[in-house]
């Protein structure tokens, strides 16, 4: 895999829209604002607030375009994602990933964004980053576990050994003991597994899959499961790790069901039977205090002490 350069104080981001357009006209602006605060430049490309077909920011082949410029520019260090939300598999066969390839460099966003690592990883042999963004994060007000781990995560040349804990988030939980390596791979799991039967389909045998959601009903997160599971990509695995899925719980009337189980004990009885480690509610995906992680690098999943390790850099 390639690494993106390490990034430094007066670097400059390329800041695109490769999915959905900025929460609300504040959004880019003050998320922007809060950004540079870190001592990083900016450079917005044109599409950003584009609008089509009322959830897209723009045409695909104009998303397409600000994400090669991006990548192509001189001056741009690294590259950040206003949001996620959706399109980003309408515009991973538009993308020149020779091009790409060529000029490497850091890319970081989550949720929708996970087509992006997905094809990134596969088509460019690229280490991209499962982290905050500008219109999610930084314009709501990033949280000083965040920015702390966004920094490291982007700026060190050097392993970062065992993730923190999240001093305000719960215990992770155990769902199958032991402990396993390999590099890192996967993200959003609505997008991981829309992406089965098309060339982008992620191949997870050896390898540490990542997974997070939000809004799910516990029986749709289910869905999901079994899913990895009749597909064999849960089995192929290394190990798994299962972010904090917000709003993921049973509310009532959102469905047709009147009761449901906890989403642990959901996840439990999908995954307990696995012969590989399982670690449930650790820090990353949309929620407030979130790790910086580098999707094709070398980890260590530990799932009886509970804890993620990064055994090499994700930049260089």
């Amino acid at each position: 895999m390639i690494k993106p350069k390490a990034v430094k104080k007066g670097s400059t981001f390329g800041i695109v829209a490769p999915a959905s357009r900025p929460n609300n006209d504040e959004a880019l602006p003050k998320g922007k604002a809060a950004f540079e605060q870190l001592g990083f430049r900016t450079k917005v490309f044109p599409h950003v607030h584009d609008w089509h077909l009322g959830y897209l920011a723009g045409r695909d082949a104009d998303r397409a375009a600000d994400l090669n410029a991006a990548f192509a520019d001189p001056e741009v260090d690294a590259i950040i994602c206003v949001r996620g939300g959706y399109g980003c598999h309408r515009i991973i066969d538009k993308l020149d990933y020779d091009s790409i390839r060529k000029n490497p460099k850091l890319l970081i966003g989550y949720s929708d964004i996970t087509a992006l690592h997905v094809a990134l990883g596969m088509y460019a042999d690229l280490v991209t980053f499962h982290g905050p963004m500008i219109s999610s994060e930084f314009a709501a007000g990033v949280s000083d576990f965040t920015r702390d781990n966004f920094l490291r995560a982007v700026s060190s040349t050097e392993a970062l050994g065992a993730l923190p804990a999240d001093p305000q988030g719960p215990e992770p939980v155990t769902i199958r003991p032991g402990r396993a390596g390999g590099p890192l791979i996967g993200g959003n799991m609505a997008l991981v597994t829309d992406l089965f039967g098309t060339p982008y389909e992620i191949d997870t045998t050896g390898k540490i899959l990542l997974l997070e959601e939000i809004g799910d009903e516990p029986y749709q997160f289910d869905r999901v499961l079994q899913q990895l599971l009749l597909s064999g990509k849960a089995q192929a695995a290394a190990g798994i790790v299962i972010g904090q899925c917000a709003d993921c719980e049973h509310v009532e009337g959102r469905s047709g069901y009147s009761r449901s189980a906890p989403l642990v004990e959901v996840v439990r009885d999908s995954f307990g039977g696995l012969n590989l480690p399982v670690l449930y509610n650790v820090p990353f995906g949309h929620i407030k205090n979130i790790w910086t992680l580098p999707i094709g690098v070398r980890a260590t999943l530990d799932a009886d002490a509970k804890t993620l390790s990064l055994d090499e850099p994700g930049v260089a």
